[in-house]
């Protein structure tokens, strides 16, 4: 298996993904830590872009099988994100309530 983060509790996701697959890349950059993948997310939230490519690896019986991630950064408006506040200040508020 080749260097990386091992992934863990993820495979109830149904992202396809499998506890024990290894995160080894990202966008093409090698992963040795949780902060490269930090670093390279906010550098990509930072240019704007809306998607990343997580290269995976997965040990089988066949051997190491690698494939790749699409991951999509949605960018909400204004309005979404006051809409979300919203929601979150009157969630908040019935909680404490009860």
């Amino acid at each position: 298996m080749p260097a990386g983060i091992e992934l863990l509790n993820v495979g109830a996701l149904g992202l396809g993904l499998m506890d024990g697959d290894r995160l080894v890349t990202v966008d093409g950059a090698p992963v040795a830590s949780r902060a490269d993948v930090v670093g390279a997310v906010l550098s990509a939230r930072g240019q704007g872009r809306l998607e990343m490519r997580a290269g995976l690896a997965r040990l089988t019986e066949a051997g190491t099988k690698r494939f790749v991630v699409v991951v999509q950064q949605p960018y909400p408006t204004l309005e979404q994100v006051e809409t979300m506040l919203d929601e979150q200040a009157t969630h908040s508020a019935a909680e404490a309530e009860e």
